[in-house]
């Protein structure tokens, strides 16, 4: 059992699954709330479904070319980036109204290009075959906890 924590022995490897973990959580909460808001601001159901496809839909439209495209850059620089886009288009809901449907569908789509295109980074550094969080011998456990975070 102990064998199986021990990619959480590793200080970097803790904080990272811990950020990870907490972007997730965050991520849940910011869809639910898109989806309650859309609910509230409209009553419709069908407006409510199609901002949750609106999310999903660049997941299968983008995630077979980001990988490829993102690995041409600094895995620093992407997620960095990535951190930043997201932080914007999120911003634009604190200063924006929120009952402007069209920019709601913006925000929910660009994050999820967004988070399509950070995602093989994110996997490669908690559980990649050179990582240096992790030796070999602990990678599938470091897979393990990356992927037993909420998604």
């Amino acid at each position: 059992m102990r064998k199986n924590f021990a990619p959480l022995l590793n200080r970097d490897f803790r904080w990272l699954w811990l950020g990870f973990l907490v972007s997730s959580m965050g991520n849940v909460f910011f869809e639910v709330g898109i989806m309650v808001t859309v609910y509230q601001r409209t009553g419709s159901a069908l407006k409510t479904v199609a901002v949750t496809v609106a999310s999903m839909l660049p997941g299968f439209v983008v995630g077979p070319f980001a990988g490829a495209w993102v690995d041409r850059y600094s895995r620093r620089a992407i997620m960095i980036a990535a951190d930043l886009g997201s932080a914007v288009l999120v911003g634009t809901l604190l200063v924006a109204d929120t009952s402007n449907l069209p920019l709601l569908y913006v925000v929910v789509v660009g994050l999820a290009i967004i988070g399509r295109c950070q995602q093989p980074h994110a996997a490669y550094a908690t559980g990649g075959p050179r990582t240096r969080l992790c030796p070999l011998g602990r990678v599938h456990s470091s897979i393990g906890f990356r992927d037993s975070r909420c998604h």
